[in-house]
């Protein structure tokens, strides 16, 4: 039996100005720069129930963007 979980980040469209300066800037900092889709999200679900993950068992995959490493590690996007 496996067991493995995904934890999506920020999914939509735009750039999170909408949202306020808190997602705003939390994108800027994050390695993406920019919310996730429900494709990718997806593409990481798909992964892990075929057969191409069948080795990947007691996992928890971040699909953010690098949001959460951005956190605990300060901004990892380039500077441009």
């Amino acid at each position: 039996m496996r067991h493995d979980d995904r934890h999506a980040g920020e999914v939509g469209g735009g750039d999170g100005r909408e949202r306020g300066d808190f997602y705003k800037n939390m994108f800027a900092k994050c390695p993406a720069g920019r919310p996730g889709t429900a494709d990718e999200v997806a593409n990481v679900a798909e992964l892990l129930m075929s057969e191409r993950g069948a080795f990947i068992t007691g996992a928890d995959i971040l699909v953010d963007g690098g949001a959460t490493a951005s956190y605990f590690y300060g901004p990892l996007r380039p500077q441009d």
